[in-house]
């Protein structure tokens, strides 16, 4: 088995603990604050989308507005339906015309509020011009251009049509600016009951300059129901946009994508329809802060994580020192008192389970010591086999066992355990060095061993099983303080050499006028020749000399002293088939004074 350094199978655990904690932390504080940054981005470039597309709107309505002012004027109809009647400019009477056309100029007035359309004008269904205004067109002209016979196509009602994004060729001076066009039709008098307007009010409009935000980093493209273009700038630069955007179906009223250029920054793109004139805005921004900001918070979390891994680092080395510094120094202090020196001094700890633990100990050899003192001074009272039973009892190798079972856990990272051990040791300790010969309840006394096997249980990985059962009538029976550690001791000890695993049951029920604690094993066994004597030296009461049984005989001697020869030890065994010790106590015995009741401190 590959052996660890506690402090560094510690350091190992914290840093690897504290580092997985850190790192997480600052991964998901930068996918946050990215994720942040963007949303922030998107709801800018809506925000700024929406701004556009509600002042597109606005504007839209607006001189959709004027341009109802002008086709409904009654003035404006008799002036249209008499300029309709003339077939050649020569018929004109000038000094009617010019009135009127001054009238006309007036008319025209209204549109000067509307400061995004570059050229109006009157035209008949040949495309002949009547009035025009800014911008005089050649006759005839317009009738060829597509837009305007598309939108002439689509009309049916008395209200605005949007024409296709086209030039102005149709000018007397043509220019290639791109522009849209709302076209009125103008009902006259013989056209109320049947829609066939004679004359049209036909507007250009400037987009750029409706859609001129002051937005530097956003660029605008529209795009009508036939997804044909009025464009700016990048858009109008970049096919790969042009593309994908024309590839792309909008079905909602407001959707956010993403462009991935193969070369420059990625672009953001919001698009939003407008909500009477089915034109679709969109707004590209590039997305070159984001990326910066993406490099600023991933030299920030380098930064972070660095700094993290170094207080990491200290944190984890001064809590190693916390924990491994108090147990070094209970090892090394229980050897010398394993050594057989009992004067070791026991320094002040911090760690609350370390002061339990050390004041146990300290306790331990207090008393140790005393029972000692005692023993030599009052030998004539006390018999050898007690001395030998505290000893066994108290014997600090079973602590040393027990703490150097729990440096193991501990390279293990097994806290848990480590944390039962030490209150199981603590309880077994105080139970053992406080009065160890009064009488106590037999509840009291199959704690005890319940606690023993516990921690037995633990060091072997849960390979020791127990059953324990006392009737409730039997519970308060008095019987002599570590009486049925020593036998259940020495059924693990001996099961445990043997095989995998070994299986304790301790039962408590009434006999007549005893009380009988069957403790039973799944052990080996003993022979019938070791039985029989080991059953001859129990009915006698002697106390066996060598290393094997002491603990068991001990036991009996104690009780038969105690209680009358009647009582005591009771062994069944046959090789192979375990071991079944019975102890028989009297159900109801009175204390005398001085039996077995020295104090110990």
């Amino acid at each position: 088995m590959k052996k660890y350094m506690l402090g560094s199978k510690i350091l190992r655990i914290y840093f690897m603990g504290f580092l997985t904690m850190i790192v997480v932390s600052v991964v998901g504080f930068a996918v946050i604050s990215n994720r942040m940054y963007t949303q922030q981005v998107i709801n800018f470039c809506e925000n700024v989308v929406r701004l556009n597309l509600d002042i597109l709107d606005n504007k839209l309505l607006s001189i959709q507005e004027s341009q109802r002012t002008i086709t409904e004027d009654s003035q404006l109809k008799k002036i249209i339906e008499y300029r309709s009647k003339i077939e050649h400019m020569e018929n004109i009477d000038y000094s009617i015309e010019l009135f009127n056309q001054r009238v006309i100029s007036d008319k025209f007035q209204i549109l000067i509020r509307n400061r995004e359309i570059e050229n109006a004008y009157i035209v008949n269904e040949e495309g002949d011009c009547f009035y025009w205004y800014k911008k005089p067109i050649r006759q005839g002209e317009i009738a060829k251009e597509l837009w305007y016979q598309n939108v002439l196509k689509n009309m049916s009602l008395s209200t605005s049509y949007i024409s296709e994004v086209h030039d102005k060729s149709y000018l007397i001076n043509p220019s290639k600016e791109k522009c849209i066009s709302m076209v009125m039709p103008i009902i006259l008098g013989s056209q109320q009951i049947a829609f066939s307007p004679k004359a049209y009010l036909i507007c250009d409009v400037n987009l750029k300059a409706i859609l001129d935000n002051n937005v530097s980093d956003i660029d605008f493209a529209l795009l009508n129901s036939s997804k044909q273009w009025y464009y700016f700038n990048k858009i109008e630069e970049n096919a790969q946009i042009q593309n994908y955007i024309l590839d792309k179906v909008f079905s909602k009223d407001v959707n956010v994508d993403t462009i991935e250029q193969k070369a420059g920054e990625d672009l953001l793109l919001v698009s939003m329809k407008t909500k009477f004139f089915g034109l679709q805005l969109m707004g590209i921004k590039e997305l070159t802060e984001a990326s910066t900001m993406k490099q600023s918070i991933l030299k920030l979390s380098l930064m972070i994580l660095i700094i993290a891994i170094i207080i990491t680092i200290i944190i984890s080395r001064k809590t190693v020192r916390t924990i491994i510094n108090p147990v070094k120094r209970l090892m090394k202090q229980c050897n010398e008192v394993a050594n057989g020196n009992y004067n070791v001094e026991f320094g002040e700890e911090k760690i609350e389970e370390m002061i339990v633990l050390s004041d146990v100990i300290q306790g331990m050899i207090k008393n140790v010591v005393y029972l000692n003192e005692k023993m030599i001074e009052e030998e004539k009272k006390f018999s050898e086999q007690k001395l030998k039973a505290l000893q066994h009892q108290i014997n600090p190798h079973f602590v040393n066992n027990v703490l150097q079972s729990m440096k193991g856990m501990a390279l293990r990272g097994e806290n848990k355990k480590i944390s039962d051990l030490s209150t199981y040791l603590g309880k077994i300790m105080a139970y053992s060095v406080y009065q160890p010969y009064q009488s106590v309840t037999l509840k009291e006394e199959l704690q005890h061993v319940e606690n023993y096997l516990k921690i037995q249980s633990i060091r072997y990985d849960n390979k020791v099983l127990y059953s324990i059962e006392c009737n409730s009538r039997v519970e308060n029976t008095k019987i002599l303080k570590l009486t049925l550690q020593p036998i259940v001791e020495n059924a693990v000890e001996h099961g445990m050499k043997l095989q995998e695993r070994e299986f304790i049951t301790i039962s408590a029920e009434e006999e007549g006028d005893m009380v009988c604690i069957i403790i039973s094993d799944n052990g080996k066994g003993i022979s019938e020749e070791k039985i029989k004597e080991l059953q001859r030296r129990l009915v006698i009461g002697e106390v066996y000399q060598q290393e094997k049984s002491v603990g068991i005989l001990n036991v009996n001697e104690r009780i038969k002293k105690k209680f009358g020869d009647e009582y005591g030890l009771e062994i069944i065994s046959r090789n192979g088939s375990g071991t079944t010790v019975i102890v028989k106590l009297p159900k109801e015995y009175k204390e005398e004074q001085g039996d077995e009741s020295i104090s110990c401190r």
